[in-house]
């Protein structure tokens, strides 16, 4: 996999986060800096959504995710063109979404399996996302900077953006650090 990011051509993404997306009255977008969210969350249904849909090239996506945490529900991840926003709750287990929870639970489309290795306790952390587009397959990974990768996970759906999010007691602030597009050469 990392001979595949290596070898292909890049591009930059100004990735954002999108207000109209994102639970309103949680958080707080940094007008000259869309791509810094400040959170406060203090219910469940709190997610913080990018402003694009990817579809056809792979990608990466590193946020630092800054968040004083008071339970296991800290999420980063992705979700496709089904999830439905206005009623799920991402510590619930949904269909339609793959991600990496602080307390080392990672959920591929409604199935959760437990790894150790990704626990994150500390208040900052930057975690990357990684997603190959191919007409054979589709597939996530997760890593920690200075940690392992996970995956693949197999994808289902034809569109996918970048979501986190807390539910229940949280705050801090979530950086996009960078986003690329990665095209076969």
């Amino acid at each position: 996999l990392k001979e595949y990011f290596k070898l292909n051509c890049h591009k930059k993404i100004f990735l954002e986060w999108d207000k109209n997306l994102s639970k309103v009255g949680t958080f707080t977008i940094n007008e000259d800096d869309p791509s810094n969210i400040k959170i406060h969350s203090t219910t469940c249904y709190t997610h913080f959504v990018t402003n694009m849909e990817f579809n056809e090239t792979s990608f990466f996506c590193e946020l630092e995710v800054n968040v004083n945490q008071t339970d296991d529900y800290l999420y980063v991840g992705i979700v496709n063109e089904f999830y439905n926003f206005s009623s799920n709750c991402m510590c619930c287990n949904p269909t339609n979404s793959w991600y990496v929870q602080c307390n080392g639970t990672i959920h591929s489309n409604a199935i959760n399996t437990n790894d150790n290795n990704f626990v994150w306790r500390s208040s900052k952390i930057i975690i990357g996302i990684k997603v190959i587009l191919s007409s054979n397959s589709k597939s996530v990974y997760f890593y920690k900077i200075g940690g392992e990768e996970v995956g693949p996970f197999n994808l289902s759906g034809d569109k996918f953006r970048v979501v986190c999010g807390h539910c229940n007691a949280g705050n801090g602030e979530i950086n996009i650090l960078n986003c690329e597009e990665v095209m076969e050469s």
